[in-house]
């Protein structure tokens, strides 16, 4: 018995990995893409040493914290509350919707295809 529950725990992982994958690139991505790369990315410019292209360059800037989107500062800047700056930065608010796919992406471990640059 204990050998078909671990083989079935096993199983479920791939699938879950799948569907954080595929809620990164359909509902994260894009916004990464269009509104911030431009300034925050590890190959051209690092605007406050911040590196949206890669998990690691978040985790290590302290942008996100994987699991509390309410402990992570990109939060707060996207929806322009606090002390942070409003990003994206000189533009408008991102929509409501497109904040609460952030949330959800960060309360599900912020998961992302590429840890390294």
């Amino acid at each position: 018995m204990l050998a078909i529950l671990t083989a079935l725990s096993l199983l479920g992982s791939p699938q879950e990995s799948r569907e954080n994958l595929d809620f990164f690139e359909s509902k994260i991505r894009p916004v990464l893409v269009e509104k911030c790369y431009r300034c925050h990315n590890s190959v051209h410019k690092k605007k406050a040493d911040l590196a949206l292209d890669y998990r690691d360059g978040l985790l290590s800037s302290g942008g996100i914290v994987p699991g509390a989107p309410e402990k992570s500062p990109i939060i707060a800047a996207i929806r322009h509350e606090g002390d942070q700056e409003p990003m994206p930065f000189q533009a408008p608010k991102l929509a409501k919707i497109v904040i609460k796919d952030y949330e959800e992406w960060i309360r599900r471990g912020a998961h992302a295809p590429r840890d390294a640059r």
